[in-house]
C-alpha cells in the first residue's frame, strides 16, 4: 500500500526529533531534488551524509530478509558526497511496524564501502509505457 507524502514526512520528523533529543544530531537536506537525502550535522559540522528511508514493516522482517535493497545510483551517489565531505554515508531506516530506527553505515569518511552488497537486477514496468526495464539495483547485507 502506497503511504501518502504527508505520512512519510510525519514519521521522519518524528525519527528526526529523536535523533536531535538522543544523539543532539540535527538534519539539514536541499529545498530543492537532490540525488541524496540529506546530512546529519552535529555541533555544526557534517556528521553523516544520509539517504532517508521510511518503511512498514518490523525489524523482525527486515532481519528475516537478511539484506536491504537500495538502487546502485543511490550508493554511488552516497560514495561520492562521502568523499566530498570526508563524512562516512548511512542509509537511515524508519522501521514503522517496530518503531525502530536503524543506521547501515556504507562508507567510511574516505568514501570506501565498509558493508558488503550484492549486484541484483530487477525488472519493472515504465510508468510511462508498457515497456519492462531494468534497474540495477544492491542488496545491503543487514
Amino acid at each position: 500500500m502506497k503511504r501518502s507524502k504527508q505520512q512519510v514526512k510525519k514519521i521522519e520528523k518524528r525519527m528526526f526529533e529523536y535523533l536531535s533529543e538522543h544523539y543532539d544530531l540535527s538534519f539539514a537536506m536541499t529545498e530543492n531534488y537532490a540525488r541524496l537525502d540529506g546530512v546529519l550535522m552535529k555541533d555544526n559540522k557534517i556528521h553523516r551524509i544520509a539517504e532517508v528511508k521510511v518503511r512498514w514493516m518490523s525489524l523482525q522482517t527486515l532481519k528475516n530478509f537478511g539484506s536491504y535493497l537500495i538502487s546502485y545510483d543511490k550508493l554511488e551517489a552516497g560514495r561520492e558526497a562521502s568523499r566530498a565531505f570526508c563524512a562516512p554515508f548511512v542509509i537511515l531506516l524508519y522501521l514503522v511496524d517496530s518503531d525502530n530506527i536503524c543506521s547501515i553505515k556504507m562508507t567510511n569518511e574516505k568514501g570506501q564501502y565498509i558493508t558488503p552488497f550484492k549486484k541484483e537486477v530487477t525488472r519493472t514496468n515504465s510508468q510511462s509505457s508498457n515497456e519492462r526495464q531494468e534497474k540495477h539495483d544492491r542488496a545491503v547485507d543487514y
